[in-house]
């Protein structure tokens, strides 16, 4: 079945950021980074932020990343860049739009690369849409995987599985309909995936079956629907529901069988062998020693209540004298 933590799903966007990320050990500019961190208010993690920037645009000719976009350098820093801005340093921020911080990122940008080569995408400022962007961008990115992923399951998926491809399936609708009612931002992300991607039905990706973690599923038809954003390989599972049963009768037999084969040697020995009148007098003694103890144990109980009687009795005279213990 497809899952979001298989091994097996590899994400081509999570491994072209993490590119991105790693580029942040240039020192040279802290001057300039640090001279940002004041111009926002010292900012948490602006300086860490600018450092990373300056290292990816300085060695931004030497850049590799993957995918079906993988030759477009620039919209990927751009996605990286504003995660980056939303998700981390201004994540509890409710600012729709952050002109005044790009403006003074813009200064840096040009100082170190011409904006002919890469320029700032301005149609991912508005952190209110950024995020479903994001993920259709990423869905179409990881796409080359998702589906041969799903394929080798048996397109049978998880219920998270499911629920992801559908939020991308119903972002899609979503970006369309702002898109014909001339919302620049979603039109810029549907044009850009329909022009650069080859497959033209990214998005039309389904889970035929929806599996639990334990092995059992429930058939859908066509009722799930995978998104372009889901990102799974296709996969080899075809089982249908009949073998089941016959792998849990499998594995019934195999734990049954052994347990008859020990109880019939059991009776056999005890009825013609000498172990019957052995156990036979076992258990006697056995019941004797139980039968004494019983009634040791009555007798105990007999002086116990005996002596919870006259200590209760003690108790009740001694309330009178100590009554700060009695709440303690």
């Amino acid at each position: 079945m497809a899952r979001m933590d298989d091994k097996e799903l590899y994400l081509t966007a999570s491994k072209n950021y993490s590119i991105l990320d790693g580029n942040s050990d240039y020192t040279d500019d802290d001057n300039k980074c640090s001279e940002l961190q004041r111009d926002l208010e010292n900012r948490d993690g602006i300086k860490d932020f600018c450092i990373k920037v300056t290292g990816n645009l300085k060695k931004y000719s030497e850049l590799e990343f993957y995918g079906p976009f993988s030759d477009d350098r620039c919209t990927v820093v751009n996605y990286w860049m504003y995660n980056y801005l939303f998700n981390t340093i201004y994540k509890e921020d409710t600012i729709e739009n952050i002109g005044t911080v790009m403006n003074k990122i813009l200064t840096l940008w040009k100082s170190i690369i011409k904006l002919e080569t890469c320029d700032i995408n301005w149609n991912l400022n508005v952190k209110a849409n950024f995020n479903d962007l994001k993920k259709l961008y990423d869905y179409a990115t990881n796409y080359g995987n998702i589906k041969p992923y799903m394929a080798s399951k048996g397109y049978a998926c998880t219920k998270n599985f499911k629920n992801y491809i559908d939020e991308i399936r119903n972002l899609h609708k979503t970006a369309t309909t702002k898109c014909n009612s001339r919302s620049d931002n979603y039109c810029s992300v549907l044009t850009y995936i329909k022009e650069k991607h080859s497959d033209k039905n990214i998005f039309d990706l389904i889970c035929i079956k929806e599996v639990n973690p334990l092995g059992s599923y429930t058939s859908r038809g066509h009722g799930g629907y995978l998104h372009a954003g889901a990102h799974g390989y296709e996969g080899a599972g075809r089982h249908s529901s009949a073998q089941y049963p016959r792998l849990r009768s499998r594995k019934i037999a195999v734990v049954a069988f052994p347990i008859l084969g020990t109880v019939f040697t059991f009776l056999m020995l005890y009825k013609y062998t000498a172990l019957g009148p052995w156990l036979r007098s076992q258990l006697q003694k056995k019941n004797i020693i139980e039968h004494n103890q019983d009634e040791e144990e009555d007798d105990s109980l007999d002086d116990i209540y005996d002596g919870t009687y006259t200590n209760y009795e003690r108790c009740t005279q001694n309330i009178g004298y100590h009554p700060a213990q009695n709440y303690r």
